[in-house]
């Protein structure tokens, strides 16, 4: 990412002696934690009901399983990457932390949320998961929707994968968040931010969809009295705790080194 505040090595080593450098520890703070709901629980089927109910309030009935069948020919795999990748990219600040290098995100759409093709999709996938709970269906059948559904998610990521272009911005944003390391300060005041540029990609290790219940848990950390200042702590604690609908679970991971770096001599 172009950065007019960059600072070179040659700027640094003209900076006047009044001027301090402020490192920066910790950009971000993880106080999200997503976790799925323990192994062998028990599906929640209300978290499927609100799912459906949110994200499609103007539906009145759900698709029976041929239906899905049908109407899956009509998703384009293209046109969900290009939805789901839009997300993501806006979305950077919102699940980035440059203390780590691999994100997991939830994507529950919404019918405001202006993603047509991947809001159908979500309904195709919760009408086969309710007629498979509810034995409305034959399972030769729902195995033969599920199916398609499967293969037009993996075609999506694949799409996503091959777009040049959405891979280049989306690596361009969540990469500045590891380039800043810290600022210039002169007479209290900010004057420059100190970067070091990265080469490198994101992958998109899961794109997949699973009507699972998830708990989201908010963690606050807890402050901790060193030498007279109040500092966050490792310890945190769980002010609360939500269940989330189904919906698109994604992974990330981004992988960089800084630009024009050379490898350390072995001797």
């Amino acid at each position: 990412m172009a950065n007019d505040t960059e600072m070179d090595a040659a700027d640094m080593d003209v900076m006047p002696e009044s001027a301090k450098v402020k490192r920066i520890s910790k950009a971000q703070n993880n106080d999200l934690i997503v976790d799925e709901v323990p192994q062998g629980a028990k599906r929640v089927s209300s978290a499927v009901d609100a799912a459906m109910q949110s994200a499609f309030k103007e539906v009145e009935s759900e698709f029976s399983v041929a239906e899905v069948i049908e109407q899956s020919a009509s998703i384009s795999s293209s046109e969900m990457g290009k939805e789901i990748g839009s997300w993501i990219v806006a979305n950077v600040e919102q699940f980035i932390d440059n203390q780590d290098t691999v994100f997991r995100m939830y994507l529950n759409i919404r019918s405001d949320m202006g993603m047509p093709v991947s809001s159908i999709f979500q309904r195709l996938y919760l009408s086969v998961y309710n007629a498979e709970e509810g034995g409305a269906a034959e399972t030769e059948e729902v195995d033969k929707a599920v199916g398609i559904l499967t293969d037009i998610l993996d075609d999506t990521k694949a799409k996503m994968e091959a777009d040049a272009e959405f891979m280049a911005a989306l690596f361009k944003k969540m990469s500045f968040f590891y380039e800043l390391t810290g600022f210039v300060v002169k007479d209290g005041k900010v004057e420059q931010a100190i970067t070091q540029k990265m080469d490198g990609k994101v992958s998109i290790n899961i794109l997949e969809f699973d009507p699972i219940s998830l708990t989201a848990t908010v963690a606050q950390g807890v402050g901790q009295n060193e030498g007279g200042v109040i500092k966050e702590g490792d310890e945190k604690v769980i002010v609360k705790s939500e269940e989330i609908p189904a919906g698109f679970g994604i992974e990330l991971e981004i992988a960089m080194s800084p630009k024009n770096s050379k490898p350390l001599s072995m001797y």
